[in-house]
């Protein structure tokens, strides 16, 4: 398998914008400069490394020149710039200062998890996420993945955990949560450091609002925060767990790399298998 996806990521292998070139976006190697292949494999689940890189155009300069062009053909010619040559202007001017643009690179980071047939992307936002899946689509030509659906909501079942203060064997709560209102939903409160498990707190609840966020602990091994739509956040290692790989050569940049993504991978195949659990399992029948 890896041999093949090898191939097939190569063939969108990343290559740097050219200077009329706005963006570009491929493969790299996910160990960097320390790597020559575009797929890392540990334990069974491969790594992959996305590449952006865009030409930054600052907006209020980009407004500014077009501004001025209009101005002087009305001055020149009496007579008003219509919508269509503002356009034309405005795409003129882009490629004009793409040359001259500084470049900026993201990068993003997701493995398969063959084993649990889950696609695990790190990105800040959904609509990166779903750009990596959009390259990877490219890439093998299909890819029928879904974001995880599970057979209870979420907002309801981590609401019943704060009214109830019962959580699952291994989890426990932080002290940071995000409530919204089911009847109107730009209606949200947003609380941190104070006790969500008080009567003070609890009333929100019975009043209607349901958890959209909340912090977790699990099994003094990590802490996250949890979003109703299932995606984690600010996941942070217990610093026992982290020391395991950190007595490793600090020059081994490679064996430093495998030995995290090895505990990493392994520690979230069991948190993910907990937390669908918890949640009454996966709906299969979505797909």
């Amino acid at each position: 398998m890896t041999e093949t996806l090898e191939k097939q990521l190569a063939e969108f292998a990343f290559v740097p914008c050219d200077k009329y070139q706005s963006s570009s976006f491929g493969w790299i190697e996910p160990l960097g400069k320390h790597g020559s292949i575009l797929t890392h494999q540990t334990d069974g689940r491969i790594m992959l490394c996305a590449c952006k890189e865009e030409r930054l155009l600052p907006a209020a300069v980009l407004r500014d020149t077009v501004e001025q062009e209009i101005e002087e053909i009305e001055e020149q010619q009496q007579r008003r710039v219509f919508p269509s040559e503002k356009r034309r202007l405005k795409e003129d001017a882009v490629q004009r200062m793409l040359p001259q643009a500084f470049t900026k690179r993201r990068k993003t980071f997701a493995y398969i998890d063959a084993k649990q047939g889950l696609l695990v992307v790190e990105a800040t936002t959904l609509k990166l996420a779903e750009e990596l899946c959009q390259l990877l689509r490219q890439t093998l030509g299909s890819l029928p993945v879904v974001p995880v659906t599970v057979q209870q909501t979420p907002s309801a079942v981590m609401s019943h955990w704060l009214q109830n203060q019962s959580l699952p064997d291994d989890f426990e709560t932080g002290d940071d949560c995000v409530l919204q209102d089911q009847s109107d939903t730009k209606v949200t409160l947003r609380t941190k450091g104070i006790d969500i498990h008080s009567n003070d707190f609890t009333v929100y609840l019975e009043g209607g609002m349901r958890v959209i966020k909340l912090s977790i602990a699990w099994k003094n091994q990590l802490q996250f925060v949890l979003n109703d739509d299932l995606a984690i956040g600010r996941i942070r290692f217990d610093d026992l767990l982290r020391e395991s790989t950190q007595a490793l050569d600090s020059d081994d940049f490679a064996g430093r790399f495998d030995a995290d993504f090895a505990l990493m991978g392994a520690t979230f195949r069991i948190l993910f298998s907990e937390l669908f659990e918890a949640f009454g399992g996966i709906d299969e029948s979505i797909s």
